[in-house]
């Protein structure tokens, strides 16, 4: 079973990012403005706090626009499992179909068991509830499709 989910398209991510960016961006500025007041005796602590305050523009300016020119997606074909869910990941995650031999659907991961004895994690915890649901109902078809065995843990509720 071929799909592809393009999580990209998820606006209400977009928005919770950009206000908690907004949100530690407004915070790191008055400190800065505060801590350039305090330092206002003096012109070399002022320029020297004038510095850190374009050094963290900078900074928060590039990582914005690395976070949301990102393609976050999970795409499945006949051979490979393919995913992207971080920005600061370069690469995109495959595995082979062929070399997973179990799969365990956990509330906000899957987790797929190689051959080799080795665990991959495919954490979800940042998603929006309806595409957690989505990619997993997605791979539990897939995993069934191909003869794969899955379990889901039990999530306890105290």
């Amino acid at each position: 079973m071929d799909f592809y989910i393009d999580l990209n398209e998820d606006r209400e991510y977009h928005w919770r990012t950009e206000r908690k960016i907004a949100m530690a961006g407004s915070i790191a500025l008055l400190v800065i403005c505060a801590l350039n007041i305090v330092a206002a005796t003096t012109t070399y602590s002022r320029a020297l706090y004038t510095l850190m305050l374009l050094l963290y523009i900078a900074a928060f300016a590039y990582s914005y626009r690395i976070r949301m020119r990102t393609k976050y997606y999970v795409r499945s074909d006949e051979q490979i499992i393919e995913y992207k869910l971080h920005a600061m990941d370069r690469l995109k995650q495959q595995l082979l179909w062929d070399s997973i031999e179990r799969v365990k659907f956990g509330a906000t991961y899957v987790a797929f068991y190689k051959r080799t004895g080795k665990r991959k994690l495919l954490k979800m915890g940042w998603l929006t509830y309806d595409s957690v649901i989505r990619i997993k109902r997605q791979l539990q078809q897939a995993c069934a499709e191909r003869d794969i065995p899955y379990e889901v843990a039990q999530i306890y509720r105290g």
